[in-house]
């Protein structure tokens, strides 16, 4: 099952000086009405219970590297274990590539298959 794109959070807030405050955060509906009950009974000023959503920062699962590859002379491993927008930045940079080579990347094996490992022994 995937992750939704956003996480969903119950806030219970009060009004106090002309604006809404946060007072507390939750992941359950059920927390969520409890703090609000409990605020309401213990606490003066008007107590509201919104929803609000937050996008999700995305897990990136694969890594890459960088490969320096030479006209006649093979390829190198330059870097190892960075992100995508990492590689293409360094590819995208003009010193990046010569008269006889440049610089590109590719994806590592290993960080994907691990994780799909790990899934199927915890299940």
């Amino acid at each position: 099952m995937s992750e939704s794109k956003y996480h969903y959070w119950k806030i219970v807030q009060g009004y106090y000086c002309g604006s809404w405050e946060d007072l507390t955060q939750s992941e359950s509906m059920i927390e969520a009405r409890s703090s609000l009950r409990d605020y309401r009974e213990n606490d003066p000023a008007p107590i509201r219970l919104i929803e609000r959503r937050e996008l999700r920062e995305p897990i990136e699962l694969d890594t890459y590297r960088i490969v320096r590859f030479r006209f006649r002379k093979g390829r190198k491993i330059i870097k190892r274990g960075i992100s995508l927008s990492e590689a293409r930045s360094h590819c995208n940079d003009p010193d990046t590539s010569g008269d006889q080579w440049f610089d590109g990347y590719e994806r590592e094996s290993g960080a994907r298959d691990a994780l799909n490992k790990a899934a199927e022994l915890g299940s």
